[in-house]
């Protein structure tokens, strides 16, 4: 089920600072030391995708990941890219 504004900036809000929504994604970018930090946080990110059945775009660069996560199957932000999100703010 899609989220709502309201939704979404409540949950916004319980995540880390560097998170933002851009349309229907969820999107953070993350600032890395080289490409092969990139590459292995991308990694790492893939292993919880795989866990969860939720897989984001990825674009890995030297010094930045950029995770965009949304739901597909209804082309809005629902509960399950928040999970997402909070399983990417622990690594």
């Amino acid at each position: 089920m899609s989220l709502d504004e309201k939704q979404i900036q409540k949950k916004l809000d319980d995540l880390s600072m560097e998170w933002s929504v851009v349309g229907t994604v969820l999107e953070k970018d993350i600032k890395t030391k080289n490409f092969k930090e990139s590459l292995t946080l991308a990694k790492k990110i893939a292993k919880i995708a795989e866990k969860m059945n939720h897989h984001p775009k990825l674009t890995v660069e030297w010094g930045q990941l950029c995770v965009e996560i949304t739901t597909h199957e209804v082309n809005a932000l629902t509960d399950k890219d928040f999970k997402f999100a909070k399983a990417v703010d622990k690594i």
